[in-house]
């Protein structure tokens, strides 16, 4: 009988124990549902209303124009954007290269932007077509005199859709990839209509024999301090570059006897 009383006490101390344990639980679990319902009310607060758009990286492109292209408006809350959407609507601007989006609490969202620079332009029928180092499309524009910039002749584009390349002719490739800062500006146009018969023309219209795209940023540098070394009173025919190491000259016949001349580049 005493074992039996035993065994009824110790289990309602253990049914209480449980039931405690329960209502324990119960709060905890109610205070962290709690507190997640006032956190999420609280990120939906006017506390995290978009307020500032912070534009990096901007030369070409003004903050205004960034703001609209993103799609992004004041007020927004900044739980709610979408920074890989906005990214998505920033990137189909042919001008930028990369974009990055990011949250800065409480209330500014900032966009970083690296925009494509303008390299050459690219003859497509009666167009000028500005092209970055890459190739891609960034303007279409039917006079040159708002850029300062080399011109590529002599194939046809595959597309002229803004922020697409216009060629994949590996010369134009190479010729992008050569104009550097340092000769950019040396240079009026790259004739690439024969194979391996590439032809520069100087901003005063003298002819630069480059022969193939090979060592061609080499070969550039050379015309240019080649060119600049020539006595200016006399009349050039064309200059030869094919050769790197043995870059010649051809002056028309009243510029000498013979009417070419070789340049040892090797100044010791």
């Amino acid at each position: 009988m005493k074992q039996n009383n035993y065994r009824r006490r110790r289990g309602r101390s253990q049914k209480k124990l449980d039931f405690g344990r329960f209502i324990r639980s119960l709060k905890i679990v109610f205070v962290i549902t709690l507190s997640i319902l006032a956190l999420y009310l609280f990120s939906q607060s006017p506390f995290f209303a978009l307020q500032e758009i912070e534009g990096r990286g901007l030369q070409r492109i003004s903050l205004s124009e960034l703001t609209k292209e993103s799609g992004l408006s004041k007020g927004q809350n900044l739980f709610q954007v979408d920074t890989d959407q906005v990214k998505r609507r920033l990137l189909k601007d042919p001008l930028i290269e990369r974009a990055e989006v990011k949250r800065r609490f409480p209330r500014t969202i900032v966009i970083e932007i690296k925009e494509r620079q303008p390299r050459a332009l690219f003859l497509a029928n009666d167009t000028f077509l500005v092209i970055d180092r890459k190739g891609y499309c960034l303007d279409k524009i039917s006079s040159m005199r708002s850029y300062n910039l080399p011109i590529i002749t002599g194939v046809r584009p595959s597309t002229t859709e803004l922020g697409k390349k216009v060629s994949s002719s590996w010369d134009m490739v190479s010729i992008l990839a050569a104009l550097d800062p340092d000769v950019q500006n040396f240079f009026s146009e790259f004739n690439i209509a024969g194979k391996d018969q590439l032809i520069a023309y100087s901003r005063e219209g003298i002819p630069i024999l480059l022969g193939s795209s090979e060592n061609l940023s080499q070969k550039l540098h050379v015309a240019v301090s080649f060119m600049e070394s020539l006595n200016s009173a006399i009349p050039v025919e064309y200059v030869d570059i094919r050769a790197v190491n043995a870059p010649a000259v051809k002056y028309t016949r009243t510029g000498g006897t013979n009417g070419e001349k070789l340049y040892n580049t090797d100044k010791t």
